[in-house]
């Protein structure tokens, strides 16, 4: 390929050729036809006289005048006649995009006639045009124009990494960074070399560079249209620890950044009331990637100690010791429950507490049970005398207490003792250490005979006290001697009834009058069964010391006692009553939910405990699409049946807005944008469109991705308009 300079030169020889070939005629000195489009402000002769203005006008110049050229809005150069030829690149004044440098030469033949003609070629890479003006005198004089077609040059910095501060999704990054205003390197029309400032496309200096990568072009166009461009990357690193994963009992806040979960976040677990958060409950999130600690989770708080059992008694608890654990109270057969017949593992708001503060007792309320003899046994005196020993078997008592109990003869007559005929009544009494008390009544009737065999006077009609035995119920006679005329009452023990006479008379026969009655245990009403409940047993039909057991149905919880007891309050009485009637059937909630980051919950649910069976829907703000389900049911357990959903930005794929040809696309490094993220397309300098476009990452009908929208365009046309160009160089 023939360089540039040698292309000249072999141009501007045909040129002088086709000169010399056509008859043309000229004068010496250099022509004023230069430059076009600007104007030749001043000139001074060889000798240093300055030229008048009739000078200026002239169409040729003398050989050795020095003028100034200049266009409009430039700075004049200076150019010398030497030889028929300006000296220097001519410089033409166009009003394109660009300038053009051009190098001027002139070659003088003598020929008779005149001719203008124009040449143009392509030698080396460089735009050769040529006109000539031949004729009139014996001088024919060629211009060659040389265009600029080597482009300036330009050296970016390397690729910038950058981590992002603590607590910052962003680095502000300034100048001294990468040596902004980064300078070109490029010819001037004098051939000096120059270095212009580029022009940066992109994040200016001192500017946050978001996370990811940023593209940042310099770009430098010379007078000659020749482009030269640099690019190199900034990219910003978060760190980010991994998503503390969701607890059903509390709740994370997470502060000190812009974004929970990055480097400096710092993120505290509060939980329900009830449970405690494991220590610490604050973990930050280092510069590693890595959280600072264990991540901490909500464990259940238990009551330190557990109730105490009573004596003779048992206790039942749905959670051992934990937070809202119910301890649930019963007596052995003859105690009653003395106290609230539950306990609550709670909280007064600082400590674990039992409620009511004091566990129950167990009293005894069986009296003991005497064995004694039974009815009025006769002694009869032995011949000739009045008197008989009277001895009978020592009663024996038994307690639910289990204690040794000794009965004790409440009445005077003396065992294995001699005493005069006639009736004597035996008494005894058998108390427990709870003062509850039982009695029985036995009799003996001596029969004395005189010296001579012969009985006395038979004694007063009396009634045999067999007859008054009453099981679980006691008798007392007016004047304990159970003779004719003798009156006695009966009267039940605690919990029974009386069925029959309440008392009797003995007869003239020796016979009691009437039948002796029965004592049967009392009965309840039937149990106030809570509402949401059930009685399992002995709630309908319940006698004296009977248990009735209450459960309540899926989905509640029992507050109070599960066991009722029926009782007696006193003697008397025709009905039982149970022992209490406080039992409560309590619907099971499941923990508060509360609205996702950037969603929204139905106001049922939002911030408090709903009851089982509760249906919590779940919703995401435009833009944002839900991970998890959109219904959570409270199961009849009282737990959620799914984790909390959460809100995640719809993403749009950077592949889809690729960079534009002969453009750049900033504030969208990463591979999957956020939603609401704007990119800026923009093009080099020399290249439309000249005004940015904003593409915004927008919401679509995918349910999980976004979409680009707004003015896109693939790539940037050249602005140079040829024709233009064209048109100016040709005036």
């Amino acid at each position: 390929m023939i360089s540039a300079d040698s292309g000249v030169f072999k141009f501007a020889l045909f040129c002088v050729l086709l000169g010399v070939l056509i008859p043309n005629a000229t004068g010496t000195g250099c022509t004023s036809r230069f430059p076009r489009g600007g104007l030749i402000s001043s000139c001074k002769h060889a000798d240093g006289r300055p030229y008048n203005v009739k000078e200026l006008k002239s169409p040729q110049y003398a050989d050795g005048s020095r003028c100034l050229f200049k266009c409009t809005g430039g700075s004049p150069v200076e150019r010398k006649c030497q030889d028929g030829q300006w000296s220097g690149y001519e410089i033409e004044c166009l009003t394109a995009d660009v300038n053009i440098k051009a190098h001027t030469t002139a070659v003088a033949h003598h020929r008779s006639k005149r001719f203008w003609g124009i040449v143009a070629g392509i030698i080396g890479g460089a735009l050769i045009t040529c006109w000539f003006s031949c004729g009139g005198s014996s001088t024919t004089t060629v211009y060659v124009t040389r265009t600029d077609t080597y482009p300036p040059t330009i050296s970016c910095p390397g690729n910038i990494a950058k981590t992002a501060e603590r607590g910052k999704t962003s680095v502000r990054i300034d100048k001294s960074t990468w040596g902004h205003p980064i300078k070109a390197e490029d010819k001037n029309a004098e051939e000096k070399i120059v270095h212009p400032e580029a022009l940066l496309v992109g994040l200016p200096p001192s500017s946050r560079f978001e996370r990811g990568e940023t593209a940042l072009t310099y770009s430098y166009t010379d007078g000659g249209g020749n482009t030269a461009r640099c690019q190199f990357t900034v990219t910003v690193t978060v760190p980010e620890c991994p998503e503390i994963p969701y607890d059903q009992y509390g709740t994370f806040d997470c502060s000190g950044a812009e974004e929970s979960y990055i480097h400096g976040s710092t993120c505290t677990l509060y939980c329900m009331t009830g449970y405690q958060a494991s220590n610490p409950a604050t973990v930050t999130c280092e510069g590693n990637g890595a959280w600072s600690g264990t991540i901490p989770e909500c464990s259940i708080k238990s009551c330190s100690t557990a109730p105490s059992e009573p004596q003779h008694g048992s206790h039942v608890c749905s959670r051992d010791q934990e937070y809202n654990s119910l301890c649930t109270f019963s007596c052995d057969e003859g105690y009653t429950i003395s106290g609230a017949h539950s306990q609550l593992c709670t909280t007064d708001g600082n400590n674990m507490i039992w409620v009511p503060n004091e566990a129950p007792t167990c009293q005894d309320t069986q009296p003991p049970q005497l064995t004694c003899p039974t009815g009025i046994e006769t002694i009869r005196a032995a011949e000739g005398e009045t008197t008989a020993v009277v001895t009978w078997d020592e009663p024996t008592a038994t307690d639910n207490s289990g204690e040794e109990i000794t009965p004790v003869q409440t009445t005077e007559i003396e065992k294995d003792k001699h005493h005069l005929s006639g009736y004597y009544d035996i008494r005894y009494k058998a108390s427990d250490s709870s003062g509850q008390s039982s009695e029985c009544v036995f009799g003996f009737r001596v029969e004395g005979r005189n010296k001579c065999d012969v009985l006395l006077p038979p004694p007063v009609v009396s009634c045999s006290l067999n007859q008054l035995y009453l099981p679980r119920g006691t008798f007392d006679c007016d004047d304990n001697q159970f003779i004719w005329g003798s009156t006695c009452s009966f009267q039940c023990s605690l919990g029974h009834k009386l069925t029959g006479q309440g008392d009797t008379e003995c007869l003239e026969t020796g016979l009691w009058q009437g039948d002796v009655p029965s004592c049967n245990a009392l009965t309840c009403p039937a149990y106030p069964v809570p509402e949401n409940g059930e009685g399992i047993t002995g709630c309908t039909d319940a006698a004296f010391g009977q248990f009735c057991k209450i459960s309540c149905n899926p989905g509640y919880d029992l507050q109070g006692a599960s066991t009722a007891r029926c009782i007696a309050s006193e003697v008397g009485v025709d009905e039982g009553e149970w022992d209490q009637e406080n039992a409560s059937c309590i619907v099971r909630t499941c923990p508060a939910m509360y609205s996702p980051n950037h969603g929204s919950i139905n106001d049922e649910c939002d911030g408090q405990k709903v009851p089982f069976g509760t249906e919590c829907h779940f919703s995401c703000d435009e833009g944002y699409w839900l991970t998890g389900q959109e219904t959570n049911i409270c199961s009849v357990e009282g737990r959620w049946e799914h984790p909390t959903p959460f809100c995640k930005a719809k993403t749009c794929h950077s592949s889809e807005l690729p960079i534009p040809t002969n453009g750049v696309k900033s504030g969208c490094p990463n591979e999957e944008e956020y939603y609401g993220t704007t990119c800026a397309l923009s093009c080099l300098t020399g290249y439309l469109p000249r005004e940015h476009a904003q593409v915004t990452c927008e919401n679509s009908e995918d349910p999980t991705q976004g979409a680009w929208d707004g003015d896109k365009f693939a790539s940037c046309e050249s602005g140079l308009n040829l024709c233009n160009l064209y048109n100016n160089y040709s005036k």
